[in-house]
């Protein structure tokens, strides 16, 4: 009985020391695994190819861990700091997107940067009264009038051209800068809003350009719905009444003929050799 007891105490003693070496393995992996995590960043990659000078979107990136180690310190961008940036290199799918490669402000780099796929860009000439009042700014979204007079119309006609169109740049504004040292700040007015179309609303708005004049009305910032098509011909203006015309002065009475009296005749008078005589002839002919 005393061997079985101790037997079984040893073989208990065993275990738990199994036990606790297995306790011991599982924590330190899990410790090793913690601080694996720690060093580990989240970097956002390319989900996909991508040429240089392109605007990257939300699907062609996505979010992994990798090795802090592996990334240059303060590279390191969010999902949110890289969408709508242009890249400006060309990306291969699994390449780290990092602050080196994007420009952070693609308005720099003109406005082809901000076309998306299937959109073009067209300038129309404006001054401060047909751009909303000089109040446009670069991504206000605006509709467009075309005025334009019909042949022999009365008044011209207005008609909806395009409706919610963006904005891209104003041609001729100057950035405003604040106020220093007592200089006042200064603002150029704009000659051209350079808005984003399809290549068929291009098509429209040149066509529209070398008719008439364009208009451009100032969209709610919040607004998506488009506007109905408008068309006004001005108010109806019936023809003015021709003047009368000034009423000739009355018919001046006919000049009375003057009626030769009927002659009693004639008297001829016959000259011949050595004689020279009188003769009387009357209307009917008759010498007397």
């Amino acid at each position: 009985m005393k061997k079985r007891g101790i037997f079984l105490i040893v073989s208990l003693l065993l275990g738990i020391m199994a036990g606790l070496l297995v306790y011991q393995q599982i924590r330190s992996y899990k410790l090793k695994i913690a601080r694996a995590e720690r060093e580990l960043v989240s970097v956002v990659v390319a989900a996909r190819p991508k040429d240089a000078f392109s605007i990257i979107t939300a699907e062609d990136v996505k979010v992994v861990r990798m090795p802090r180690s592996s990334i240059p310190t303060g590279e390191v961008l969010s999902l949110d700091e890289v969408v709508g940036k242009a890249s400006m290199l060309a990306l291969s799918e699994g390449d780290p997107v990092l602050k080196g490669k994007l420009s952070l402000d693609p308005e720099k780099l003109g406005v082809a940067f901000q076309l998306p796929d299937g959109r073009v860009a067209i300038a129309l000439p404006i001054d401060e009264v047909i751009a909303a009042g000089g109040l446009l700014r670069p991504g206000d979204y605006v509709d467009v009038f075309h005025v334009y007079r019909e042949k022999d119309a009365v008044s011209p006609t207005s008609r909806l051209l395009l409706s919610r169109v963006k904005v891209l740049a104003l041609g001729g504004v100057l950035t405003r800068k604040e106020e220093k040292e007592g200089t006042k700040e200064k603002e150029m007015l704009a000659r051209s809003a350079v808005v984003e179309v399809s290549p068929e609303e291009a098509a429209v708005a040149a066509w529209a350009q070398s008719l008439g004049s364009v208009w451009l009305a100032l969209r709610p910032a919040n607004e998506e719905t488009l506007t109905p098509a408008v068309v006004y011909k001005g108010p109806e203006v019936s023809p003015e009444p021709q003047k009368a015309a000034a009423q000739s002065a009355p018919p001046k009475p006919a000049a009375k003929r003057s009626v030769r009296a009927v002659p009693q005749g004639w008297k001829i008078e016959m000259i011949q050799p050595g004689n020279v005589s009188t003769v009387t002839v009357s209307p009917d002919g008759r010498s007397r």
